[in-house]
């Protein structure tokens, strides 16, 4: 075991070198983090397994920037695991607004063949996400050296290591990637930079998924809390996937009706990708804010958009309750129509958007899995099919009712 540590820190010095050469930077040794050595109880004073450490009994071992942070953004947090991920969402926030600063600055200067700007723009890249993996080095320590204290939420300690890691070793891949391209200006640079700085946002995305999910989970919220209104998506205000599978819940406790049918839809933007490559991140998420919105007031205007979850990147999820799987088809069919007759408009120009669904009626003891299994296929073959149509689970002997023909007036969504 001992070499193979050693061959890591070797590694892991050679590669900061490297990048402090590049950046003309001070050389800093990381600091690897080592997994199965001894734990240490970080002062926790009779942790049982199932309750986490209070906040006081492990502030001496808090980071001061952690303690600060805290501080300014007045957060009451009570124990340890509540520090943990509110400072790692409080740290991945500043990060990924900062990406996205970057990213904009970048999508000017290689679309001007600025071959000085975009070198100075690739180095603060790089210089971002080297202070943000000192940061996730200083998270890691800290959780380590503190696990105990994390009582019987570890195992969300453990997934957002596990996470961690796994987005280091992709950022410091991609940093090389893009120290490689400082003062080339052919035309195929453009695309190699955009795609390795598109490839760290989505690393931040997820992570940010994993950091709420634990979040979420360790701060008391159940349905029985009666707290799912506070699971909104940061980026549609929609009410996110963990709050469907409260949702499923609830109707589940309420289903005792025999005849009363449910049905869900899954809805994807066609071509989101491309659009969010050729407008940018930051204006990628001001269009599923504003697709959002627009999907629930096309699907139930007066449900104050509650039937209508964000369940992932652009992916939404919708609840039709007292709806048999033709008649939620027709719904999703007709909402279909109207989002091929609507424009994105944005820098003065408008852009086509049309959306792919799949549509699946639910019995009340269906599996949630087997549900977003179902309709995720349903998606895929949809789109497999071109887009810009609904599928029907199979299930389900008749096909998804063609709405009368009918004049869609076009509908203009703006995203500045």
């Amino acid at each position: 075991m001992a070499p193979v540590v050693f061959t890591i820190a070797v590694l892991n010095f050679m590669l900061g070198f490297a990048l402090a050469v590049l950046l003309e930077r001070e050389i800093v040794l990381p600091v690897p983090v080592f997994r199965g050595g001894t734990r240490h109880s970080g002062g926790c004073r009779a942790v049982s397994a199932r309750d986490p450490a209070p906040l006081e009994e492990v502030r001496d071992n808090l980071p001061s920037r952690w303690l600060e942070l805290l501080e300014f953004h007045q957060l009451r947090v009570s124990t340890f695991s509540g520090v943990v991920f509110e400072v790692l969402k409080l740290e991945l926030g500043f990060y990924l607004g900062s990406l996205l600063d970057m990213e904009d600055r970048l999508r000017r200067s290689v679309g001007n063949s600025d071959a000085n700007a975009t070198d100075a723009a690739l180095q603060a890249m790089v210089s971002l996400n080297q202070t943000w993996l000192d940061r996730q080095r200083q998270f890691l320590r800290v959780v380590d050296e503190n696990r105990d204290c994390l009582g019987r939420h570890a195992g969300w300690g453990d997934q957002l290591e596990r996470a961690l890691l796994d987005q280091a070793a992709v950022i410091e891949s991609g940093c090389g990637a893009l120290l490689a391209k400082k003062g080339d200006v052919k035309d195929t640079t453009h695309d190699v930079i955009m795609a390795e700085v598109r490839h760290f946002i989505r690393l931040g995305h997820h992570l940010r998924d994993v950091v709420e999910a634990g979040r979420q989970a360790t701060s008391g919220e159940t349905f029985e809390s009666g707290q799912e209104d506070l699971q909104r998506d940061g980026t549609t205000g929609l009410r996110d996937r963990r709050a469907i599978e409260l949702a499923f819940g609830r109707w589940r406790l309420e289903a005792d009706q025999p005849g009363r049918p449910l049905s869900a839809a899954l809805i994807d933007l066609d071509q989101f990708g491309r659009l969010n490559e050729q407008l940018s991140t930051r204006v990628g998420d001001r269009v599923l804010k504003a697709v959002a919105g627009h999907l629930a007031d096309l699907i139930d205007p007066d449900a104050e958009r509650e039937h209508v979850f964000r369940y992932g990147g652009q992916r939404f999820f919708v609840f039709l309750e007292d709806s048999g799987p033709d008649e939620a088809a027709g719904t999703i069919e007709r909402v279909r129509k109207r989002m091929e007759a609507t424009r994105l408009e944005h820098g003065g120009q408008r852009y086509a958007v049309s959306i792919r669904a799949g549509v699946a009626g639910v019995e009340v003891d269906d599996d949630t899995d087997a549900i977003f299994r179902r309709l995720e296929e349903l998606i895929e073959k949809a789109k497999h099919a071109g887009g810009n149509r609904v599928e029907l689970d199979e299930r389900v002997a008749a096909r998804p009712p063609r709405p009368e023909p009918e004049d869609v007036p076009e509908h203009v969504l703006s995203v500045e």
